[in-house]
């Protein structure tokens, strides 16, 4: 499970009715309500693709796999339009048939000459849940799609599922309610940016595009020019289009206080309506970092003689620590929604949104100006999913929430490798969205020039490291035979390792004791460890280690179990000079540990990698329950490699 949020407010609203371009799904025929027009079948395994009469696709015992392709012009977003990156919605619904099945959804966004400008995948999914008879369980993938790059002129849709069960007939996902949609351009000027911004000090820029407030009061402030800016006219303006406000609030660790005010202003900017949130207070006062609170508002039927908007927010924290312990800022959005696009017929199986969508479940009210739902962990209209610490964050709603991945341009081996890892490598894009989420929740230690691409490798290998450790660890304890990896394994183990590297520049970089805790075949333990081995100890592989000493100790049980018959457990107590602390990038340390199955309490690691280990000592240290001996073993970090090469 990954990484929860709570939302306090969400809105929800619908413009379909007054023609709005915003909330137009563009894909044709999302249900089935028409059979198959629309898609084209790539794969059309094991019983085929069935559509269900307007209630979605079924798919079978082998894989299903379509496409849509979207003419964005011939939809009505011009050029100009689109080279504004106008936010894209992506929502669909996988509907569990009985075990759990897998699925998955890819988008494009496509050039004028169809070459991908961005990609975005949730890789291959399964649905979460024991058991086979339980029919109503669903996933929902809901993404938004921002700063993508200029030139998008055609938007291409992949989906696709297969059962688990290998049965005969339809068995597999129900794929339902795919949508997709534009909405309107962010009018705020670059909001990531203090520079875009009259801001007081104190204010600092964080990492995942957030702005931090400190232990005084931190606002800023921002106005927009509708006309000489934004290129709006009067008699467009005068029309008075509603317009929608948003902002996320994070907290630092207790709950801080946070505020937004928005002005609408006429020409000579006297004030025409106004939106003021008041001082809140976010509602959880644990100590935690991942906790948002975001504010809706929707102004309408303000009138005529808007031409400027004035956007003022702040924050402050409550703990009165130095540093930036004040609520976070994030992701400012501002979106007037205007009629430039004809809204055309809509075909049978097509329908409008309620701009981001309906409600879901447990909405509280609704009204048409200003917060209208309040809901918690299961929040209730779709556009919570502006809830999260970026607008590029995809939420997968079951009973509770995830969030998937985006591959993001800036992975030195995304194109080349996708399709390799669309279907083996789903571990990455889990890794890549907690390394998202932690930068985006400011809770990592320092990383110093390690890219995303780095820390990401690393938080894969803490997820499941048998990728690599596995082929490092042919042959005997003694024997170091070159390893020869996949082609993504290789690009993944080379960033592991320029990661660490960069890493031991910071202060993470470990130069006391750790622990380790292992065990071995009676015949390797005296190949490594007995009194006729080298001083110099060979530890192949990646070398896990703890700060904590309990850790070590259940480590003992867990390796011990997957050894049959004889063994020697081993607490390894080794000094460290080049080990890296990696306790908040692992999926088993302080953040993520309550979002990995198995998981259940922070394991403190201390990443080494392979080469040789002085020995110092080996004593006899009791007996495990099992009644096989424990052996206290003291060794010291070398820095020595074992001569073999990686391939």
């Amino acid at each position: 499970m990954l990484r929860r949020f709570t939302v306090i407010f969400c809105l929800l609203f619908s413009y379909a009715s007054n023609g709005s371009q915003y909330g137009i799904n563009l894909l044709t025929n999302p249900n089935g309500s028409d059979g198959n027009t629309g898609w084209t079948f790539i794969e059309n395994g094991g019983n085929g693709w069935k559509a269900t009469n307007g209630e979605g696709f079924r798919t079978s015992w082998d894989w299903a796999k379509r496409f849509q392709e979207v003419d964005l012009e011939e939809k009505g977003y011009s050029p100009e339009l689109m080279d504004k990156q106008p936010p894209i919605v992506i929502s669909e619904m996988f509907l569990r048939r009985w075990c759990n099945d897998r699925y998955y959804l890819k988008v494009e966004l496509l050039n004028e000459d169809k070459d991908v400008v961005k990609l975005w995948s949730t890789g291959i999914r399964e649905h979460d849940g024991a058991g086979c008879d339980y029919r109503g369980h669903y996933d929902k993938i809901e993404f938004i799609l921002t700063q993508y790059g200029e030139g998008v002129r055609y938007i291409r849709w992949e989906d696709g599922g297969v059962d688990t069960e290998y049965w005969a007939g339809h068995y597999g996902p129900t794929l339902k309610n795919p949508t997709l949609a534009v909405m309107p351009v962010n009018l705020l000027e670059d909001p990531e940016s203090l520079s875009s911004w009259d801001s007081s000090e104190g204010m600092t820029e964080l990492a995942g595009g957030a702005v931090g407030t400190s232990h005084d009061w931190g606002s800023r402030v921002q106005e927009v020019d509708l006309i000489q800016d934004m290129g709006y006219d009067a008699t467009t303006l005068d029309q008075g289009f509603p317009i929608m406000v948003a902002e996320t609030f994070v907290k630092a660790c207790h709950a801080d206080k946070y505020y937004l005010k928005v002005n609408l202003l006429d020409a000579e900017r006297n004030i025409i309506e106004s939106y003021h949130s008041g001082i809140q207070t976010h509602e959880d006062n644990s100590c935690s970092y991942d906790y948002a609170e975001r504010l809706y508002h929707i102004f309408a039927d303000y009138g005529a003689g808007v031409r400027y908007i004035r956007w003022e927010d702040g924050g402050v924290g409550t703990e009165h620590w130095a540093g930036n312990f004040g609520t976070k800022l994030v992701n400012p959005y501002l979106g007037l929604l205007d009629k430039t696009v004809p809204l055309p017929e809509l075909p049978a199986g097509q329908r409008h949104l309620s701009f981001l969508g309906a409600a879901v479940n447990g909405v509280v009210g609704v009204a048409f100006d200003g917060v209208s739902c309040i809901t918690t962990l299961g929040f209730g209209c779709l556009p919570a999913i502006l809830l999260t610490a970026s607008v590029e964050t995809a939420v997968v709603a079951t009973n509770t929430y995830k969030l998937s991945v985006e591959l993001d341009d800036t992975m030195t081996y995304q194109k080349t490798m996708y399709n390799e890892a669309l279907d083996a490598e789903d571990y990455w894009h889990q890794a890549y969205h907690n390394i998202t989420i932690l930068e985006e929740t400011h809770v990592l230690k320092n990383t110093g020039t390690a890219s995303k691409d780095e820390l990401v490798a690393i938080n894969r290998y803490t997820i499941n490291g048998d990728f690599v450790n596995v082929p490092m660890r042919e042959g005997s304890v003694t024997e170091f035979p070159d390893v020869y990896l996949s082609k993504f394994d290789k690009s993944v183990y080379d960033a592991i390792i320029s990661g660490l590297d960069k890493l031991r520049y910071t202060t993470r970089k470990e130069t006391g004791d750790v622990l380790r805790g292992r065990a071995y075949t009676p015949s390797d333990f005296v190949a490594l460890f007995g009194d006729d081995a080298p001083i110099d100890v060979p530890l192949k592989a990646f070398v896990s280690t703890t700060s904590d000493e309990s850790v070590a100790a259940d480590f003992l049980d867990w390796v011990g179990n997957s050894i049959p018959g004889e063994k020697v457990y081993v607490i390894m107590n080794i000094s460290s000079t080049a080990g890296v602390d990696i306790d908040d990038l692992s999926a088993w340390g302080q953040y993520l540990c309550k979002n990995t199955d198995g998981c259940i309490k922070d394991q403190k690691e201390v990443l080494l990698t392979e080469g040789k280990f002085k020995k110092f000592l080996v004593q006899p240290a009791g007996y495990h329950d099992d009644g096989y001996p424990i052996y206290n073993v003291t060794l010291e970090e070398k820095n020595e490699s074992l001569g073999r090469t990686i391939h």
